[in-house]
């Protein structure tokens, strides 16, 4: 027989306001089509993150063989072995041997001869010197551009109208749609031969991107009841981290298998053509709740009566609250942030030495297994602390995650691999707080 007290412990788990209570909920009360709907809007994110990502992956072929960002000298190996080598080089051969070295101090040795190359590059392209062959590189202004710009400044400008759009059309069309673009533009970076064709695809990526996060949210808030919402946006979140670990392990392993001499290329093209696929069946077997498809037509016909500016004004009322606007700022500046990691941490540790398959190795699994460990921890500890504390728990273990993500993340700057791999542990745990806990304060 069960003891008395294993009894009370199983019924205080799965009371109501437990915080596991609605994990137990969405496995057992949901209808088999919303948890089918969970697992296709999974699918979705996972898809948009790896297409985002696996461009910071095969950074360096890419620059080579299109040629853009800064040309740099790589230098004979008997040079490189002399003591001359830094006075007659403007970049050393990779991998560069680091010693002791932090890699912040590998980091500023890097800049001082990346000043160099470009020195060299410009003044004397023609000549080859001391070097054994000038390559191009992803640095400089371009590559900037490429992942900065290009990329958030049209994810940003057209998330906001298409997000205006599909809270009066049909969402499973426009996401459809937004899919299609995204996953064709990818595939079609397979075959790009110049930089500007590259601009044009990432802008195209950065559009159809920009709705799948808001519109993925909707469509589970309204299959989802409120005991279950917080469980089903925690496995949705599961794939911020998850196609970032795809994004290096698919990646690595296609670009280093060169089917067809093709390398890199074919990183974009196999993580392409399963969105496309993907998009329809969105389109023909996600459906709306009936009671909000009947709302969702009321609103588009008031929509379509109305002025423009007097519909986007009533669509961003909700949103003029200090509180909102405080919460959205610090999400710009953690995104930032996290952003600039993403785009450059295979150049980074290329940079002191470790090979692609190194890096692959250990950022295929620490962002899935610490980022997942991270949502899930979030998540009941946001609900404990609701429970006792209301939103002000909900902002505590937001702000109090992020302060201790800064010392972890500033650290592994300072260590050596495998250290600073260790390191970047704790930030994915704390740092994944940040993507979901907002959403838990928003929807309370």
């Amino acid at each position: 027989m069960v003891a008395p007290e294993k009894v009370r412990k199983i019924k205080k788990l799965m009371a109501a306001e437990h915080p596991l209570h609605g994990c137990w909920q969405l496995l057992t009360t949901q209808k088999p089509y919303s948890l089918y709907l969970l697992a296709i809007l999974l699918a979705t994110y996972l898809l948009s993150q790896i297409n985002q990502y696996v461009m910071a992956v095969v950074a360096r072929p890419m620059a080579q063989e299109i040629k853009f960002g800064e040309r740099s000298c790589f230098v004979n190996e008997t040079i490189c072995n002399s003591a001359s080598c830094s006075a007659n080089a403007s970049h050393p051969a990779f991998p560069i041997s680091v010693g002791n070295e932090s890699l912040a101090q590998v980091m500023e040795e890097m800049n001082n001869i990346t000043l160099l190359s470009s020195t060299r590059s410009n003044s004397n392209s023609n000549s080859s010197g001391d070097c054994e062959r000038w390559e191009y590189r992803p640095a400089g202004y371009q590559y900037t551009v490429l992942i900065g710009p290009a990329f958030f400044l049209f994810f940003t400008a057209t998330g906001i109208p298409l997000g205006i759009l599909a809270d009066v059309y049909s969402r499973k069309a426009i996401l459809g749609v937004c899919l299609l673009l995204w996953s064709a533009c990818t595939t079609c970076t397979g075959f790009v031969t110049g930089y500007w064709q590259l601009l044009l695809l990432r802008i195209g990526v950065a559009v159809g991107e920009s709705v799948c996060v808001p519109l993925c949210t909707s469509l589970i808030a309204d299959h989802f009841s409120q005991r279950t919402r917080g469980a089903a946006l925690g496995v949705f979140s599961l794939g911020t981290n998850a196609g970032y670990s795809l994004a290096f392990t698919l990646g690595d392993l296609i670009t280093r298998a060169n089917f067809y001499q093709m390398g890199w290329r074919w990183a974009f093209i196999l993580t392409g053509l399963p969105g496309i696929l993907h998009s329809f069946i969105i389109s023909f077997t996600v459906t709306e709740p009936p009671k909000v498809a009947k709302k969702r037509q009321f609103s588009s016909k008031a929509f379509t009566r109305h002025r423009l500016g007097t519909n986007v004004k009533r669509v961003l009322q909700p949103f003029a609250s200090v509180g909102l606007i405080a919460l959205t700022a610090a999400a710009a500046v953690r995104t930032t942030v996290g952003i600039m990691w993403a785009y450059n941490v295979q150049l980074y540790f290329e940079a002191a030495g470790e090979s692609s398959a190194d890096i692959a190795q250990w950022l295929s699994w620490i962002p899935l297994a610490a980022g997942s460990l991270g949502a899930v921890l979030g998540g009941v500890l946001s609900d404990v602390l609701y429970v006792r504390r209301g939103l002000a728990g909900r902002v505590l273990v937001l702000v109090v995650s992020q302060l201790a993500t800064a010392p972890c993340a500033a650290a592994a700057l300072y260590l050596r691999p495998p250290q600073a791999y260790y390191l970047l542990i704790p930030v994915y745990i704390l740092g994944t707080y940040h993507l979901l806990i907002p959403v838990y304060i928003l929807g309370t």
